[in-house]
């Protein structure tokens, strides 16, 4: 930190005057994206979650302003009556929507059911992340401690144990994360917590060595000095620390692009304390002393459990939605190379009868694509590549939006030269009181867009405190699919704040001050870009 701001005032003072005020482009207008916030987080957008009417007018209306602003049309081709083809905004694309709406599980010795546990009930003592089809199966159970395997292997809970065709039993959480002073905290605790000890890294892990399912317990919640059962909230806590899902009592959906399911997909149950207590009878686990092992010793606990079978089944509901990107370009020069700012534009829609706005999350950054594209198209300014305006959809179920348009994008004719993402672009964490902080993401290679941060937050009249930082094994926003892409990146983040995800997240509580000088340092980038 201290080394970023000596180059920070280095740069404050190199930088001449004269760049402090020569801008190619404007800045956008703050009367003109202030309107677009509010109307994309007022009641009649209804929260804009994928596939819903609400989240079909977000997508109309982001098209009109494009046409309004005079983009070109970057989407879909239609046919028209006359047998014409017509380019639109919207790249259109399907999603399947599903959700278990039954399931089983019990636990019994081998070759003989009969002592089959009959007293779980689902969403009670288990709930479980389906797979989207349904499925019926048994087989024997393998414990595989936090069910993780470390970047260079020197940690691999697999390692030393048959799991291919078996159902895995793992802990919560991941080596250290109860004893933040073992040993496994200093070896491997910082490595996991910040790269790869999350449930769908999980499920990779388990679905490379051939298992079936897996049934996720909390040590924490488990322990044999603790009671045998917590309540169905509990549960639904734990459900959604491991899983991400949204803690409200909400029947939600999970969702999927279809080209992704032959990946293959394991189901995962999370078990409360009488649901383990079944599993773990005539065994000698025990989930404390495990834990407490792994974290003196940094090494795994993994091991067959002969006698044990686990059966279950899910039924699962699927149906198909349509989303849409919204898509709008200015030719550049070189057509054969093109710059994507982008920000998705969906939220998590109504819940019961509460509406949940999303105007930071992300209205904020869908009226930041809109107001520069106003801008840059008003300029008559050439860039020297294309540049491309999108608002991406169903960033909320799983970043799906912008993967359908990496995964269909043409990297063998044109190349995508740079992606500027903006998610939450209008708040200020709490402890941010001076609303000064910004946060960039780059790739680690990416020397270049590290110094044009550095410089262009000199030039900046009210300068940031800059958080410039590795979107390496990250994916936190739409910037993943282009990463995995190879694609360079910088996105902007201007804090958590205590109204994420809540319908608290509304315009009224919004800094547009700070929005403004945001998408003034988006403007810079993208003018010291597009004239290379």
């Amino acid at each position: 930190m201290n080394f970023l701001k000596t180059i920070l005032v280095f740069m404050i003072f190199a930088v001449p005057v004269k760049a402090q005020k020569t801008r190619i482009v404007s800045p956008p207008d703050s009367t003109y994206f202030i309107e677009i916030v509010q109307h994309l987080s007022s009641e009649k957008m209804k929260g804009r979650e994928v596939g819903t009417v609400g989240g079909y007018l977000a997508a109309d209306f982001i098209a009109s302003e494009m046409a309004e602003n005079g983009l070109v049309p970057a989407g879909d081709f239609i046919m028209l009556a006359n047998g014409t083809k017509k380019q639109t905004y919207f790249q259109e694309f399907e999603l399947w929507k599903y959700k278990a709406t039954n399931a089983h599980l019990h636990f019994f010795e081998k070759d003989n059911d009969s002592k089959a546990a009959s007293l779980l009930h689902y969403s009670i003592n288990f709930d479980v992340i389906p797979c989207s089809s349904d499925i019926e199966t048994s087989a024997e159970i393998v414990f595989a401690g936090y069910g993780l395997v470390s970047p260079d292997s020197t940690y691999n809970d697999f390692e030393g144990v048959d799991i291919k065709n078996k159902i895995v039993l793992i802990l919560n959480g991941f080596p250290g994360h109860a004893d933040t002073n073992s040993l496994a905290w200093s070896v491997f605790g910082k490595i996991f917590a910040e790269n790869g000890a999350k449930l769908h890294h999980k499920l990779q892990y388990a679905s490379n060595y051939g298992a079936l399912a897996i049934i996720i317990v909390d040590a924490q919640s488990t322990g044999s000095k603790k009671d045998l059962a917590f309540s169905g909230s509990s549960l639904r806590n734990i459900v959604y620390e491991i899983s991400g899902n949204d803690p409200e009592s909400y029947p939600d959906f999970s969702y999927m692009l279809p080209s992704d399911s032959v990946v293959s997909c394991l189901p995962a149950f999370i078990i409360d304390s009488l649901a383990a207590t079944y599993l773990i009878a005539g065994t000698t686990l025990n989930f404390d002393s495990i834990e407490k092992k792994i974290n003196q010793t940094g090494r795994t606990v993994s091991y067959v459990l002969p006698e044990k079978v686990a059966k279950f089944s899910v039924e699962v509901s699927k149906e198909s939605i349509i989303a849409r990107n919204v898509l709008g370009m200015i030719p550049g020069i070189d057509t054969t190379s093109t710059l994507i700012t982008g920000g998705h534009y969906d939220h998590l829609g109504v819940r019961g009868e509460v509406v949940y706005f999303g105007a930071d999350d992300n209205a904020s950054g869908a009226a930041g694509v809109l107001s520069l594209s106003k801008r840059w198209n008003q300029s008559e300014f050439q860039p020297a590549h294309n540049i491309l305006f999108a608002c991406w959809d169903a960033e909320e179920k799983g970043l799906l939006g912008s993967e359908f348009f990496v995964d269909n994008w043409k990297f063998d004719e044109k190349e995508i030269g740079l992606y500027i993402n903006m998610d939450m672009i209008a708040r200020s964490a709490a402890q941010d009181s001076l609303r000064r902080q910004l946060s960039i993401g780059f790739r680690k290679a990416d020397t270049i867009l590290f110094q044009t941060a550095i410089i262009t937050n000199a030039i900046q009249k009210d300068y940031f405190e800059l958080d410039l930082w590795d979107v390496t094994g990250h994916s936190g926003s739409d910037y993943a699919a282009f990463i995995r892409s190879g694609v360079p990146v910088m996105t902007f983040f201007s804090g958590f704040h205590n109204d994420y995800h809540s319908p608290r997240d509304v315009h009224s509580k919004l800094d547009y001050d700070k929005m403004s000088r945001i998408l003034r340092f988006v403007n810079d980038c993208l003018i010291d870009y597009s004239i290379k």
